[in-house]
Parts: C-alpha cells; structure tokens; sequence
C-alpha cells in the first residue's frame, strides 16, 4: 500500500460526506462551469479500522514497506478538473447512494452548502461533515471532517481545499 492508495482512502472517506440522493434537493452553487484548479490538503490521524488486522497477516518487510508509505503529516495535493453547467446542478456532480448511511443536509444556498453523513456496518461506524463555501463564482473553499472507527480502531480525516476557475476551455484538465 503507498501513499497514493492511503491518500485514495482518506479521500473516498471523505466523499461519503457529500449527498448523493438523486431526490436530494440542493440549491447549485452559484459559480462558473469550466476548467478548475483544486489544491487539498489532507491530514490523517490514526490509521483506517482493521488496518492493524491486515498489517498483522503481511511478512514484516512488507509490513515494514506499508508503514514507511503512511503519510506523516498534511498532504498536499493539486488537481485540475472540468465541471460542467449540468455538474453544478446536483451536489458536487456525484450519483448514487450508498446503504446504510444516513444523510443530512445542513444548508444549502447559492454561496454554501453544508451535509453531515453518518453510516454503519459491520460495527464500524464512519461520520463525516462538510462545509463548502462558494467565495465568489471564481472561488471556492471547502473544509471536511471525518472520523472512521471500528472498536478500538479509528482514524481522523481533516480536510482544507482550495478551488479556482481558470477559464471556460477545458483543455489542461488532468
């Protein structure tokens, strides 16, 4: 497991925080389709539930390769992305709902939105909030919570995420 995977966890945690209802109503966000820059920082405390299970069935070199892989510290990830006019329609362009989790919405407006997600199974629990606000419709700027426990097991997720328009050509997405 590298960085990238541990990194890919904590963000597919984080996504659970978002609505994904398709009769979920939320007011768009009043910004601009076209070509995105997004800069995230992810910090992770603790390691994911069951971590410790599976590092206790690998040799101790690949244990070893795994552990030195865990990110210490906040992570620093820059990305460009394409969002269409149809994308700002639903919440964050994401489809699907996911069984056994239990969404709220706290706020939704033109400038913020706001969603608190709470799931359950296989005794672990995993609840997640998230707070965008749309600075003006150039600008974007998220924070993210999530907490990830299983018995004694648990990891803290802290997300900040930065979002600029570069223009309405979508050439340069990554």
């Amino acid at each position: 497991m590298n960085r990238s995977v541990v990194l890919l966890a904590a963000a597919i945690l984080l996504l659970r925080a978002l609505p994904t209802r398709a009769d979920e109503k939320v007011k768009p966000l009043d910004v601009k389709p076209g070509l995105w820059e997004t800069t995230v920082t992810i910090t992770l405390k603790g390691r994911p539930p069951g971590m410790d299970e599976a590092l206790a069935k690998m040799s101790p070199g690949e244990r070893a390769q795994v552990e030195a892989n865990l990110p210490k510290g906040p992570q620093k990830m820059v990305s460009k992305s394409c969002i269409t006019k149809e994308e700002l329609e639903k919440p964050f362009g994401f489809d699907g709902e996911e069984e056994n989790c239990r969404r709220t919405l706290v706020r939704a407006t033109s400038n913020e939105q706001e969603f608190k997600v709470e799931c359950g199974e296989g005794g672990a629990t995993h609840v997640s909030n998230a707070h965008v606000v749309a600075v003006d419709p150039e600008h974007v700027k998220m924070t993210a919570t999530a907490v990830s426990s299983k018995g004694a097991d648990r990891m803290d997720v802290s997300t900040t995420a930065d979002a600029k328009w570069l223009g309405d050509d979508c050439k340069g997405e990554d």
